[in-house]
């Protein structure tokens, strides 16, 4: 085992592992953030010749706009470090990764590894700060919460089968299928809908595509059929989810969930009501934004709620008697709300980078072709519907999709070296990954 994959894997499996500074860090992200600026200067001409400049420049606007925002805004300093964190870290931990997976793509595998055992480690070792913060918040145990906590244990049993098809799918395709529609089926046991359709689409993609270029291109020369499908994909979730809360499968709580939830003018959305609130947000400052962890002091929920004529969620609103924080509870809208434009053009690009690699590019690497077509479609979600979290695992596949870019840019002009490092490229149409299949060879 090279030094490197080691290095990936404890990457991974610290990025929950968290201690408490200002905010909560991973300890692999404040590592990198020390060491980042030396690995930035060492590799930017790599960096820059892979073309990660973009994404980079773009990240180092969002650090701009974060420190400006929240500078107008009075922000405490306090809060304000809290959210110029993540930008930070995501910039260091990008050029981090880069330097691990720049050799070697496939490397990305033990990061996967170690991504999976801190999904156990921050559950029932050492609870990540979201965790420690509710618990410390409504004054619970912390060990109770993190095993507790509504869907943990299917984050857990998640992340280990992931591990499967992400390492053998080439080898083992139907198992994985499998492994995939059952993590689906629990998922929505359990009530994740969310993972259910990203799993469903997941399944959908690797089904369509198979194990070599020639066969995964398919689902890019099909992109369109492919946008229908997702479509279709979430039809059949939602009528199967709705099957399975009525029949009482899911349970009382979540009936009851659902119930409130129909009534609703955006129907099962309701649970991401705050697009309302953002939308309220974004229109009231639409360039600079409300700085870092803004108060809602002018209403905004109160506003969405009315709106949405949930009665319930007033009532629990004014029972709580505090303002809270304006919730963007996605990544695009939290970015764009607290830090203005250049929160939101940074996720305008990484969603354009996304649909380039899903149109264009999923066969170049077909040891990828599994870890992407699991991951995307829950960043994708994550990016509309989720606050953002985990940043080592947004960076690796955001690293891997740019990585898959150069390559394939290398492959179809026939290059010979890569920074320095031979290239490996292909004889066969069927197999080029980029890196050691059969019928290479090196240049």
């Amino acid at each position: 085992m090279t030094r490197k994959k080691i290095l990936l894997f404890l990457v991974g499996a610290f990025s929950l592992t968290q201690i408490k500074m200002i905010g909560y860090i991973g300890i692999s992200e404040l590592i990198m953030v020390l060491v980042g600026p030396f690995v930035l200067v060492k590799y930017w001409p790599g960096l820059k010749k892979d073309g990660f400049l973009p994404f980079l420049m773009l990240t180092g606007l969002w650090v701009f706009s974060a420190v400006i925002s929240d500078w107008y805004r009075n922000t405490q300093l306090n809060d304000s470090l809290r959210g110029v964190a993540s930008p930070i870290v995501v910039f260091f931990v990008t050029c981090c990764l880069y330097a691990l997976l720049r050799d070697d793509i496939k490397n990305f595998k033990w990061a996967v590894v170690g991504l999976a055992v801190t999904m156990v480690l921050s559950t029932y070792v050492v609870p990540s700060g979201t965790v420690v913060s509710y618990a410390e918040t409504y004054g619970l145990d912390i060990a109770e919460v993190a095993q507790e906590k509504k869907l943990a244990s299917m984050a857990v049993f998640n992340s280990i089968l992931l591990t499967v098809p992400v390492l053998f799918f080439l080898s083992l395709p139907g198992t994985s299928l499998i492994i995939i529609v059952v993590m689906a089926g629990y998922s929505l046991i359990q009530g994740g809908r969310s993972a259910f359709l990203c799993y469903l689409l997941s399944a959908v993609i690797l089904f369509v595509g198979g194990r070599t270029r020639k066969q995964i291109n398919r689902v890019s020369k099909k992109i369109l059929s492919l946008a229908f499908a997702v479509l279709c994909t979430a039809f059949v979730a939602k009528e199967v989810y709705e099957m399975a809360v009525i029949r009482g499968v899911m349970g009382d709580e979540e009936l009851k969930k659902y119930e409130q939830q129909v009534k609703s003018k955006i129907g099962l959305l309701s649970g991401r009501s705050q697009i309302i609130s953002v939308f309220y947000a974004v229109c009231d400052s639409p360039v600079l934004g409300h700085g870092s962890w803004a108060l809602d002091l002018k209403g905004y929920e109160i506003r969405a709620m009315e709106w949405l004529e949930d009665d319930e969620a007033l009532e629990r609103y004014y029972k709580i008697g505090r303002v809270g924080h304006i919730k963007g509870h996605a990544h695009i809208w939290q970015a764009y709300t607290w830090h203005g434009i250049f929160g939101a053009v940074f996720w305008v690009y990484v969603l354009a980078v996304i649909w380039r690699t899903l149109s264009k590019r999923l066969g170049v690497v077909p040891e990828a072709f599994a870890y992407l077509a699991l991951s995307i479609p829950a960043l994708l979600w994550a990016i509309f519907f989720s606050p953002f979290s985990d940043r080592v695992q947004f960076c690796l596949t955001a690293v891997v999709c740019l990585l898959v870019r150069r390559i394939d840019v290398l492959v179809r002009r026939n290059e010979n070296q890569y920074l320095g490092v031979p290239l490996i490229l292909c004889n066969s149409v069927n197999h080029c990954s980029g890196y050691g299949e059969a019928k290479m060879r090196e240049v």
